[in-house]
């Protein structure tokens, strides 16, 4: 072998080992999170309101209004017509309305309150994972819907597995899959629920958030963000129900 190609074959081979090397789990969370904004923009955000619409029943369509506040509250309506759900979570309570349509909420176990507290989380499990107790994996590459992406799977302290499928070019995440934890049924702490992530955009002060999400939840049908508010004041009274709830 002449010795230029000996050298250029040798360059190449320390080139795909740099690469190899660089791309642990923590160059593609940092990479996720600069994407994103950046760390010291994502853990600003103390509240994030959000409104969204899909496609309801018999032309009609359903409105879902969601509260985070940092650490403290997850709060979700979902309105069509004169039929309102609501599901509310905080640090040590959670529950939901009664899907029958009674003036009650259903109260949640422990578990399923721990295993929605990343629900509070309004950067995300992924920002300073570490000192959140939580242990990431790099899981290789998959491609999705013809995206080639970084597969991360990360597991809570309280046993929920998340992975993350984060495009290889612009770093979002584009797919995310939820197993423990399906907030429409608490019962089943075993089951697997699939988001879909697309239509990425900034909002005002640089906040990336995606405007369109695909999930089980609304039967697969997307949801279209047509607001999403960085760190608004939230009322005392989201913390509430306003029923009666179930002892």
């Amino acid at each position: 072998m002449p010795k230029w190609l000996s050298a250029a074959f040798a360059l190449f081979l320390s080139l795909q080992v740099f690469s190899t090397k660089g791309e642990t789990v923590d160059y593609v969370i940092n990479k996720y999170v600069e994407a994103m904004g950046g760390r010291d923009r994502l853990i600003s955000i103390k509240t994030v309101y959000s409104e969204a619409v899909t496609p309801g029943k018999g032309g009609n369509s359903i409105i879902v209004r969601t509260y985070k506040e940092q650490d403290k509250l997850f709060r979700r309506t979902i309105s069509s017509g004169s039929n309102n759900n609501l599901l509310v979570i905080t640090n040590s309570n959670g529950w939901n309305s009664d899907p029958n349509g009674a003036a009650t909420f259903q109260n949640w176990t422990k578990e399923s309150i721990l295993k929605a507290q990343p629900e509070l989380d309004c950067a995300g499990p992924l920002v300073d994972y570490i000192s959140k107790g939580y242990v990431a994996e790099l899981a290789g590459k998959q491609e999705v819907n013809g995206i080639s992406c970084h597969t991360v799977k990360l597991t809570l302290k309280s046993g929920l597995v998340i992975k993350y499928f984060i495009d290889s070019e612009n770093w979002y995440v584009i797919r995310e899959i939820r197993k423990g934890y399906d907030p429409a049924n608490t019962a089943d702490l075993n089951s697997e629920m699939i988001f879909d992530y697309s239509n990425y955009r900034k909002t005002q002060g640089g906040y990336v958030f995606p405007f369109k999400v695909l999930s089980g939840i609304f039967s697969n049908k997307a949801l279209n963000y047509q607001k999403i508010e960085v760190n608004k004041p939230v009322n005392y009274r989201l913390y509430k129900t306003g029923y009666k709830k179930i002892p």
